[in-house]
């Protein structure tokens, strides 16, 4: 399951990834909430939810993992959210500073320190005109899923010399992102 900080674009973007790579057994939901602490509990709620009722069944299976979606911005509690995520066995993808981030990756490696979310857009807009959230991204996002990856891990040695699956130390490293862990693991999975 992924929980998604956005109601539009973030979920917008898995949901056409799972259906390019036929992956129909993976859950992509927007949080009931966008604060980092309401979706890490909204995720953990839904995550024990389905425990219960696979409990109670031979057709539902518990979540293998459960992963939460989310931008730094400027939220109170990242910490907190982090840290009960973790204690909740859920994995966090956090993008520093907005998940535009994650998309304009998929077009060039951009690096530059310390960027607003604006900032951000502007420059995504450089390679999706007209983009506004939860619009149409086009194939040409999709098409640039392992270009993104790419600039996603070097940024994260080359710039920041972190490991992205400590969510925590993303929230120094402006820009910096962790999807492309979630997206690897829905690569590995895809049938060949």
């Amino acid at each position: 399951m992924i929980v998604c900080e956005g109601s539009k674009t973030e979920p917008k973007y898995f949901e056409r990834v799972l259906a390019k790579w036929k992956l129909a057994t993976v859950e992509v939901l927007p949080a009931r909430g966008s604060a980092p602490t309401t979706i890490v509990a909204d995720a953990a709620l839904r995550k024990k939810a389905r425990r219960v009722e696979a409990s109670h069944s031979n057709v539902v299976a518990e979540y293998d993992e459960v992963w939460c979606v989310f931008d730094v911005d400027a939220h109170p509690k990242i910490k907190t959210a982090i840290k009960t995520a973790d204690e909740n066995g859920i994995d966090v993808a956090l993008t520093n500073p907005c998940f535009e981030f994650w998309l304009l990756l998929h077009f060039v490696r951009f690096g530059t320190t310390n960027q607003t979310r604006h900032q951000v857009q502007r420059k995504l807009r450089q390679y999706i005109p007209g983009y506004e959230k939860g619009g149409d991204l086009g194939d040409d996002v999709f098409d640039g899923i392992g270009t993104a990856i790419r600039h996603a891990e070097d940024i994260l040695r080359s710039q920041w010399q972190v490991n992205p699956e400590k969510a925590e130390k993303l929230l120094k490293c402006n820009p910096s992102t962790a999807v492309h862990l979630v997206i690897k693991k829905l690569r590995s999975m895809a049938p060949v």
